[in-house]
């Protein structure tokens, strides 16, 4: 059984969680500026905390936005490409493993 390093752990742990919240600040942000009134978003210097919610803003995203039409569009463009992935990875991996080519 093989033992584990306790201080390398903690330390790889120590630089995943910051490096992992940095890159869900976009997210953050994002969530939090689509509760604002837009005079909020656009003040300087930002700021992370919201005065008055408007949950109205995602009524009115909803009705006013073809929000269907972009999800199937999403959709169609996701699918598409992974299936064309699939094949084309499975294409390659089928000649590597079946060529002989130097450095194999």
């Amino acid at each position: 059984m093989m033992r584990r390093n306790f201080a390398r752990d903690v330390f790889i742990y120590g630089a995943i969680v910051p490096l992992c919240a940095f890159a869900m600040l976009p997210l953050i942000w994002a969530g939090i500026s689509a509760l604002k009134p837009l005079e909020e978003v656009y003040v300087f210097p930002p700021s992370f905390s919201v005065r008055d919610p408007q949950w109205s803003n995602f009524y009115e995203a909803v009705t006013r936005l073809p929000i269907l039409r972009f999800l199937v569009n999403s959709t169609l463009i996701t699918v598409t490409s992974v299936m064309g992935a699939v094949l084309t990875s499975s294409m390659a991996g089928f000649a590597l493993a079946r060529l002989a080519f130097r450095g194999r």
